[in-house]
């Protein structure tokens, strides 16, 4: 018996739905060239008729531009952290503008 979490429905449909989704916004050559297969191999996976093997999982992914982070490894939108940031250097610098204006504007 395997130690592995499997995951929840809800989550995996959400994993699906993103793959899927990035699939049908890239071309299958692409993703072929990168897995070292030809485009009817991608098309069985994009239809069901086929996995993926561990070892073109790194191809598939960057094709489709995902990466797998450890689920220890806290992640963040990079326009999040920009706007964290900014706000720290606001903090750090000392700058006293407001950030928005009275109607509630960028200033």
């Amino acid at each position: 018996m395997t130690d592995a979490t499997p995951l929840r429905p809800t989550a995996s449909r959400t994993i699906a739905g993103v793959i899927l989704h990035r699939l049908n916004n890239v071309k299958r050559s692409t993703v072929a060239d990168a897995m070292h297969k030809d485009e009817s191999t991608v098309s069985r996976i994009v239809m069901g008729g086929q996995g993926v093997l561990v070892e073109d999982l790194e191809g598939f992914l960057a094709a489709i531009n995902l990466k797998i982070v450890d689920i220890s490894q806290p992640t963040i939108d990079p326009e999040e952290f920009n706007a964290c940031r900014a706000l720290a250097k606001r903090y750090l610098t000392g700058d006293s503008e407001p950030l928005l204006s009275a109607e509630g504007e960028p200033s």
